[in-house]
């Protein structure tokens, strides 16, 4: 989830817990905030709370200012010292239940929604708090109803299309997503991250014109955008355009070496251009980011199959299997792993499995048509890629 714009009410001079009178200390905590200086804006806010513990002022800022810096459980924590004490005002709830969903805990966030007053259940951005947590449940239905009821009662409120969005983009539904980003783009003209996910969804749609053109607006508005970049490297791989390709790639590394999904895409094009040692280390380098994702370990037991390193492709189709059963890859680089070490027996036994998860998937029927000539059984070879050429035409 990413976070965009301070939605809180903190521009805190502004803010329903404003103090006719203002300390010292909340006065600079204040003036650091609109300076944009985090790090000392809390040092001020915390050591204005423990001169007067019970300030909501204080305890609202806080809340805002430890979410600025990721620092989650703080402000959950603060959140809830609010709601304590101010009767479950808005800003605080909304602030709980925020935290709890970057916490990563969407039923959490749920239940203190829920728990709020009947009245306010209204607030777009407690509404829109709701649908993040809906969404990370991967209930996207009840996503969308929330993010449109959001939308409803603030027709203004930028995150809520944002997410909407997204969720319209994953169920496929492109042209409602390409509408709710064209809605952000007209709230917030230079927000590079619209575009960037314009471009993405162009791109799903096989339009790689426009996803381009988008791509380009991103990095125009913001050079150091490192997915943006790692997006179009993509499209430039696609066009086997491989020197501006291998340039944004580069790019984004540079910009961001945590970008795991770079490193990944950047391994494809290695690993199409037959640079194994190349690919081999920057899907190494994908998995240690990452270690939870399915298609990188698929991946990389291509790669270790490409330099006979078949055990260790094994071991890398066996996590892209555990993650995802119904991983293409993992049963096909698993297989040819021990067709490999010519135990062609166990090759078939593996492709089967995939044939049995993926019934429609043709490359299966044709791997294991190689396994049964292997074997010396054309009778079963012959069948399969009869099956792999009905699939594939279709």
């Amino acid at each position: 989830m990413k976070k965009f714009i301070n939605f809180v009410a903190i521009l805190i001079c502004t803010t329903t817990f404003a103090q006719p009178k203002l300390s010292p200390l909340e006065q600079e905590g204040t003036n650091f905030f609109k300076e944009g200086n985090n790090t000392n804006a809390i040092a001020s806010f915390e050591k204005a709370l423990v001169q007067s513990p019970n300030s909501l002022y204080s305890i609202n800022a806080l809340t805002t200012l430890y979410h600025n810096v990721n620092e989650e459980q703080k402000a959950y924590d603060m959140a809830d010292k609010g709601i304590k004490l101010s009767g479950n005002a808005a800003n605080f709830v909304y602030a709980k239940a925020r935290a709890a969903t970057f916490l990563n805990n969407a039923k959490d966030a749920l239940s203190i929604i829920e728990n709020y007053s009947v009245k306010n259940k209204a607030d777009y951005m407690l509404l829109f708090v709701k649908g993040n947590a809906y969404n990370q449940l991967n209930d996207k239905q009840q996503a969308l109803s929330a993010y449109t009821q959001s939308i409803t009662n603030n027709p203004e409120f930028f995150n809520s299309y944002f997410e909407r969005a997204k969720v319209f983009a994953d169920l496929q539904r492109y042209p409602q997503a390409l509408k709710d980003y064209d809605k952000c783009a007209l709230l917030d003209k230079e927000n590079a991250d619209v575009y960037n996910s314009l471009g993405i969804v162009f791109y799903k749609m096989g339009n790689l014109d426009d996803a381009l053109i988008n791509y380009n607006k991103c990095i125009a508005l913001e050079p150091r955008q490192s997915f943006a970049l790692a997006n179009r490297g993509v499209l430039y791989r696609d066009k086997n355009l491989i020197d501006k390709a291998v340039s944004d790639f580069d790019a984004s590394i540079a910009i961001n070496p945590k970008n795991d999904a770079a490193y990944f895409e950047s391994a494809i094009l290695y690993d199409k251009a037959k640079n194994y040692q190349k690919a081999s280390t920057m899907i190494n380098k994908a998995v240690e980011l990452k270690n939870n994702m399915s298609v990188y370990y698929g991946e990389q037991s291509k790669i270790y199959n490409a330099i006979d390193k078949y055990d260790d492709a094994l071991i890398a189709a066996n996590k892209a299997l555990s993650l995802d059963p119904q991983n293409p890859d993992g049963y096909l680089f698993k297989s040819a792993a021990y067709y490999n070490k010519e135990n062609f027996n166990e090759a078939v036994k593996v492709a089967t499995e995939g044939i049995a998860n993926l019934p429609n998937y043709y490359l299966l029927y044709s791997m294991r048509a190689a396994y049964y000539r292997a074997l010396k059984n054309n009778t079963l070879a012959d069948a399969d890629e009869a099956k792999a050429k009905q699939l594939a035409s279709k």
